[in-house]
């Protein structure tokens, strides 16, 4: 959890550099609610399963904004968008055996990069490509298990310095305690306020 909160003051410290000239330069902070579906989970004879269920969390990050040098007035698009972004996560995700419960998420943390257009000023088109960690209560043997994120999404600027975003979101954690690989993907609503 610590690593979680040295990343997101690191994007904070690395965003006093970086001069806001749109609502999507700079460093921003946001809440998020989403809905996670299993995609695959490889253990069939051992009927292991994860439920849907509902994530929240909350996010920080920093973006830079590509302006040609002859764009003095920032008005011609498109331009390119980079960042980088850390999340912190609570859901009552459970992994069960038939009915048995045999353990419950109790967090999840990560970080990552994403790249995108930014086709007008007020709308944000952008993948994503990250790492995350779950961490479960009741496990069997570890309590963690380490995978990689990948998705898009859609961000529309709401007024000067808050936004709103849509994501697809879809996770592949290979070999831990529950199953060999298993793969869910995220519907995800933010809320983010630049500054």
């Amino acid at each position: 959890m610590r690593i979680v909160w040295v990343i997101i003051g690191i994007f904070l410290v690395a965003s006093c550099s970086i001069g806001a000239k749109s609502l999507y330069s700079g460093s921003y902070f946001g809440v998020k609610l989403g809905y996670r579906t299993s995609v695959e989970t490889n253990s069939d004879v051992f009927q292991i399963r994860e439920d849907d269920a509902w994530d929240y969390g909350v996010y920080a990050g920093v973006n830079y904004v590509f302006t040609p040098e002859k764009d003095k007035k920032h008005t011609s698009y498109p331009k390119v968008v980079v960042g980088i972004e850390g999340e912190y996560n609570r859901g009552n995700a459970r992994i069960r055996q038939s009915l048995d419960v045999l353990a419950k998420l109790t967090e999840s943390y990560g970080v990552g990069v994403h790249a995108g257009i930014l086709t007008t000023p007020y709308i944000h088109i952008y993948t994503r490509l990250g790492w995350i960690r779950e961490e479960y209560d009741n496990a069997l043997y570890e309590n963690y298990v380490d995978g990689i994120k990948m998705g898009a999404g859609l961000e529309f600027s709401l007024t000067n310095n808050i936004s709103t975003r849509a994501e697809v979101i879809y996770r592949r954690f290979d070999k831990n305690n529950f199953v060999l690989k298993r793969d869910d993907m995220a519907f995800v609503f933010g809320l983010t306020f630049h500054y």
